[in-house]
């Protein structure tokens, strides 16, 4: 590696690692595949010429984070096919709520799964990151305001994905059986 190379990756991780480090936690929910990831991420940013000639290594490397990630998500999608095996809870302070925090999360990076890959994109670096739209707009060259409408767009998506899948459950779901007793006539 030439050392030109090695100083634009140590400045990445010196001002990007802990928040690629944390995006990474938060599409996996799992504390030690996102530090896997975040090893394989810079592995892959070490061979990748397209890093070192790219006009914004930061975007670049935030790019290839979120697809990591989502590869991730998809290959552990079909290991869930394939094996009835699931991975140790994570400690929580309170079980129930982290329980449908984590049901609802899922639920949407599946549906973000779906979604384009640039969609998927912004919305990571938006909601998951919490990243401003000047930031954004910095990372894909453009300006805020198309930042923020592409952002909305893609939300909309999601948002249709979340409800059609939603409608798709309820519809699956037999009808509950109404009581066969006869209403009282006090009541």
């Amino acid at each position: 590696m030439l050392p030109d190379h090695n100083s634009k990756l140590t400045e990445l991780l010196e001002s990007s690692g802990p928040k690629l480090l944390g995006l990474l936690l938060r599409v996996t929910l799992r504390q030690h595949v996102a530090e896997d990831l975040f090893q394989d991420l810079f592995v892959r940013l070490t061979g990748s010429d397209a890093f070192f000639s790219s006009s914004n290594p930061q975007a670049y490397a935030y790019t290839t984070a979120i697809r990591l990630a989502f590869d991730w998500r998809r290959s552990r999608a079909r290991q869930r096919l394939e094996t009835l095996q699931d991975e140790p809870v994570i400690e929580q302070p309170s079980p129930l709520q982290r329980l449908v925090h984590d049901e609802k999360m899922v639920a949407v990076l599946d549906a973000m799964s779906l979604l384009k890959e640039s969609d998927r994109e912004i919305l990571v670096l938006r909601h998951l990151q919490q990243e401003s739209y000047e930031v954004i707009a910095d990372k894909w060259s453009t300006n805020s305001h198309q930042a923020r409408a592409i952002c909305h767009k893609a939300m909309k998506r999601l948002r249709k994905i979340l409800e059609s899948e939603e409608t798709r459950l309820f519809a699956s779901e037999p009808p509950q059986e109404l009581s066969k007793e006869k209403p009282r006539a006090d009541a």
